[in-house]
């Protein structure tokens, strides 16, 4: 896998475990996001990654790619859990 990519799609994955935390509180979900990210990417990855991340959420400088995928959350919000599919 390209480097680019690897770090890509590891920092995606990174972001779903924080707004994981961040909504809904599930350590669980959020921990085996991080484990799994961990296992297929590389500790080393993960962790260089998630220094680069934590100062970005906080609003400080990081690389391009960084801030670009941090921004999702901003974006992103949850459903509600009345939130339904179909129409009563």
């Amino acid at each position: 896998m390209r480097e680019n990519k690897k770090r890509q799609e590891a920092l995606q994955n990174l972001v779903c475990s924080v707004a994981v935390l961040t909504w809904s509180m599930d350590m669980e979900m959020s921990s085996a996001i991080l484990h799994e990210t961990s296992e297929k990417y590389g500790e080393d990855l993960v962790t260089k990654l998630m220094n680069e991340l934590l100062p970005a959420l906080n609003g400080e400088p990081a690389s391009p790619d960084v801030l670009s995928t941090a921004a999702m959350l901003a974006f992103a919000r949850p459903l509600s859990h009345k939130w339904s599919m179909t129409k009563n």
